[in-house]
């Protein structure tokens, strides 16, 4: 959502403005919104793209560096786990759907 101060000469203010509204905050889809299709896009992402991850040393289990247990930087004295670099990200996501959310609330 963004907020722009602006100023809007003329009487038909909505039509002149009507370019710039955001899809996600009014929902109207008309001639100014454009359909982006980035299904393979992300299903190749999915596919190949690696995550640095934390992996229990004892147990094997495998959690995102991002897991709130880490409020800091994971730490090797700190907590018994290591990264461990290129980890398929389709093995951490067990599937796409969680993959989408994920990815989506990081790049807002």
């Amino acid at each position: 959502m963004s907020h722009f101060t602006v100023v809007v000469v003329g009487d038909d203010y909505e039509e002149q403005l009507a370019p710039y509204h955001e899809f996600e905050c009014t929902g109207r889809d008309d001639e100014y919104v454009i359909d982006v299709d980035r299904t393979e896009e992300t299903r190749r992402e999915y596919e190949e793209q690696t995550s640095a991850v934390c992996k229990h040393k004892e147990t094997g289990e495998i959690v995102s560096r991002y897991d709130e247990r880490f409020y800091r930087l994971p730490n090797a004295q700190l907590y018994p786990s290591v990264v461990v670099e290129n980890f398929r990200t389709k093995r951490f996501f067990k599937d796409i759907q969680k993959y989408r959310s994920c990815r989506s609330s990081l790049s807002r």
